[in-house]
């Protein structure tokens, strides 16, 4: 296919011009080599396209803002609103947020709304929402309900969050023997990082829980998380191009047609 000598040198040289999109000036002479050609260059077309195409996809980076992970970060947006769990909004919260003498407390306690966390949620999808909750559990009904199988969610959750609730703790009588070495424990216990393995391992194990429920009940999952699924970008994958690789079988059978056509009317 790379002239009147039909070399097989010339040939793959030709194809590799293709493939490159600089391919030789010189066009076959014989029809089934016109037709080898003009295959693999639709294949090398389609091929190139798809490459280019990914390879734009996968080097573009979308911006992104800054989280929010005080309520500092929160009060400095301009527009932003904000809001909270109507089961977290009791007893030493509304406390918390009533006798605190710090401002930024007092600000955002201000035009706090109170709703539930379905409603929440949704506000924080369509942007400018903050959603306070407790930490535990917005985490497992993200990781449940709005995470795919790559890990991906459309929410944030804060890693810095708020300590409402720092009066929790152990209560022994007073002059308790047992009281330094349960304490000593408990430190050895903190340090060793077992509280939090324990408390992740709570977590994805309820996750794993509400996962399985749904799969069995699909009309669980929220209607607008299933409409994000769906209108979800991919990125173009061999998968994608699989037509290009079909062209150009059919394009070689149709060129190996012509060939023994040709071979046969010469002797002929």
């Amino acid at each position: 296919a790379g002239g009147a000598e039909g070399r097989l040198v010339a040939s793959l040289l030709y194809g590799w011009g293709a493939l490159v999109e600089q391919p030789p000036k010189e066009p076959s002479i014989s029809m089934s080599g016109q037709m080898l050609v003009g295959w693999w260059l639709l294949f090398c077309l389609i091929i190139s396209t798809g490459f280019r195409s990914s390879l734009i996809a996968h080097l573009t980076v979308q911006g992104r803002s800054l989280p929010i992970e005080t309520l500092e970060d929160m009060l400095a947006l301009s527009n932003w609103r904000w809001g909270t769990e109507e089961s977290l909004y009791k007893g030493g919260v509304v406390e918390y947020f009533v006798k605190h003498t710090d401002t930024i407390v007092r600000q955002t306690h201000s035009i706090l709304e109170v709703l539930g966390w379905k409603e929440g949620l949704r506000k924080v999808g369509e942007g400018g929402y903050t959603f306070l909750a407790f930490k535990n559990f917005i985490s497992v009904v993200v990781a449940s309900r709005y995470t795919d199988a790559r890990g991906q969610s459309p929410f944030h959750v804060s890693k810095q969050g708020i300590s409402v609730l720092p009066f929790l703790g152990w209560w022994f009588r007073n002059g308790a023997p047992f009281r330094p070495r349960f304490k000593d424990l408990l430190s050895r216990m903190e340090e060793a990082g077992l509280r939090s393995y324990w408390n992740d391992d709570v977590v994805a194990k309820r996750v794993k829980e509400i996962r399985q429920g749904t799969e069995m009940n699909p009309s669980q999952i929220p209607t607008d998380y299933q409409l994000t699924s769906q209108r979800s970008q991919e990125v173009l994958s061999l998968s994608h191009v699989q037509g290009a690789f079909y062209v150009l079988f059919l394009g070689c059978g149709v060129a190996l047609l012509t060939l023994l056509l040709e071979t046969v009317t010469g002797r002929i």
